[in-house]
Formats: C-alpha cells, structure tokens, sequence
C-alpha cells in the first residue's frame, strides 16, 4: 500500500478526487502520494506522486463518460464545447 500523505481524502473534496485517492492507495509500497491543499496552494495539481527520484503530477478530470464520448464528435450544431482535460492542463 502507498504512503499517502494526508491519509484520508481531504474534506469538502470533490467525489472524482476521492475516488482516485482511494485508487492511488493500492499502489506498491515505495510510492508516496501527496494531495494538495488548495486552501494553502492556490490551483494546481490535485496530487503528486514519487517514487525513487521520479514525479508525476496529476489533476483529476470531473468528465462524465458522456461528455469524453461527445468530445471526440464534430459538433454539428455550433454549440460551445470547451475540450476535455483543457482546465486541468492549465492547472498543471
């Protein structure tokens, strides 16, 4: 199990960030994952995770399976669509 720091989801976080939290605990024991505090750190990623001398940042996408589907069409009507992950890569 990862070393996971704090180790419970921070409160008032959002339902994808959680449910990631407690998927990133099965992780092999050498992993340290971090959440960020937001409060503390403005925006940026929601968590980072090392290992030996290697990170990898991430920021957790609120897409349905819906809305990732109706990304990859032509959008026919005019409508404003906004692409997936584009938030969360500027968070990053």
């Amino acid at each position: 199990m990862a070393r996971l720091i704090p180790a419970a989801p921070l409160q008032g976080s959002p339902p994808e960030v959680i449910r990631l939290f407690h998927l990133l605990k099965r992780l092999p024991d050498d992993v340290t994952v971090s959440q960020r505090l937001p409060a503390l750190h403005g925006t940026g990623p929601d968590f980072w995770l090392t290992r030996a001398d290697r990170a990898l940042f991430l920021a957790v996408s609120p897409a349905t399976p819906q809305e990732a589907q109706r990304a990859g069409q032509l959008d026919l009507f005019g409508g404003e669509t906004r692409p997936i992950g584009e938030a969360e890569a500027a968070r990053l």
